[in-house]
C-alpha cells in the first residue's frame, strides 16, 4: 500500500524540517551562529550545530516538535535519541571537528499545536573538550524549564 501524501507541509518530515527551520531563526535571534545544518555523522544526524552567543561554545541542538504541544514533543527526546546523539558527540570528538572548546548539547521543542509557534529551548550542561554523553543520558526525562 503507497504511504499517504501530504499536502501544503502537513507531513512528518516537513514538519520536521520546517521546525529546524524556525529553531534556526529563533537561535539566532538570539546571538547564535549557525555553523552546520542537519550534519552526518555515521548513522546519526546532528539537527543543527551552532556557535553560542559569546562564541565559546559549539552547541549541538536536536529539534522537535509536535502538532499536539510541547509535551508530545518533549516526549520524543527518549532514550534513543540520547543514545544517538551520545554515539554522535563522539564520533565528532574522534573526527576532532571541535575544536579545544567547550562543547553543549541542546534541545529546542517547537509546539505546531498554536496559530504561531511555541518554542522551548532545553539548554544542556556545557561539556568539557572532549566531554563525555550529552544531557539527560542518565535520566528518564529531559530537563523541563
Amino acid at each position: 500500500m503507497p504511504r499517504p501524501r501530504f499536502l501544503f507541509g502537513f507531513g512528518p518530515s516537513t514538519q520536521g524540517r520546517d521546525a529546524e527551520r524556525l529553531a534556526e531563526r529563533r537561535l539566532r535571534g538570539s546571538g547564535y551562529r549557525t555553523l552546520a545544518r542537519n550534519l552526518r555523522v555515521g548513522r546519526d544526524e546532528i539537527d543543527l550545530v551552532m556557535r553560542s552567543p559569546d562564541g565559546g561554545t559549539v552547541v549541538l541542538v536536536e529539534v522537535k516538535s509536535s502538532r499536539l504541544g510541547a509535551i508530545t514533543a518533549r516526549g520524543r527526546l527518549d532514550r534513543g535519541k540520547r543514545a544517538r546523539l551520545a554515539r554522535a558527540l563522539r564520533g565528532l570528538e574522534r573526527m576532532r571537528v571541535l575544536g579545544h572548546g567547550a562543547v553543549r548539547v541542546d534541545a529546542m521543542i517547537v509546539d505546531l499545536s498554536g496559530v504561531v509557534p511555541d518554542f522551548e529551548h532545553l539548554q544542556g550542561e556545557t561539556l568539557p573538550p572532549a566531554g563525555g554523553a550529552p544531557p539527560w543520558s542518565k535520566r528518564d526525562q529531559p530537563p523541563c524549564q
